[in-house]
């Protein structure tokens, strides 16, 4: 563990960082978000977590807490995220997932990035396409969730 965060995989010490959101609904079905089928979208129309890039001198946490109201319209304070893992994704960059702790619920979110939104269950993802790096941070989240 470093800074709170469970490591997956391999881990390097610099790299382009990524802030990421596990949310959950008061039933502990993970929120996801359908990317935009866009032909400048990497991976368009799979599934992911909220999140996105670390801006300069940002800290990772407020680059959570930013992405995740720029892309739900939901606003929680810092103490609401705690870090989960962290791991390098398919194409290098650095993935910092943070847990909110807060349940959120469908009818509170104002999306405002992506195509789509759903709540899953472990067993829904099979049928899902997740993004490698997104599918190793909820198999984690679904494997240590009645612990």
């Amino acid at each position: 563990m470093s800074g709170g965060f469970h490591t997956i995989g391999d881990w390097v010490e610099t790299g382009v960082d990524v802030a990421v959101t596990l949310a959950r609904d008061s039933h502990g079905r993970v929120l996801i978000q359908l990317r935009d089928d866009f032909s400048h979208v990497v991976k368009a129309g799979w599934w992911c977590l909220f999140g996105g890039h670390v801006e300069q001198d940002e800290a990772l946490i407020d680059a959570a807490a930013r992405e995740f109201a720029e892309e739900t319209g939901l606003d929680f304070p810092q103490n609401s995220f705690a870090p989960f893992v962290r791991l390098i994704s398919d194409n290098g960059r650095r993935h910092f997932v943070y847990r909110l702790e807060v349940p959120v619920a469908g009818e509170q979110i104002s999306l405002r990035e992506g195509a789509g939104f759903a709540f899953v269950n472990a067993g829904q993802l099979e049928q899902l396409r997740i993004l490698p790096a997104a599918r190793l941070a909820l198999d984690h989240h679904f494997a240590t969730a009645t612990r």
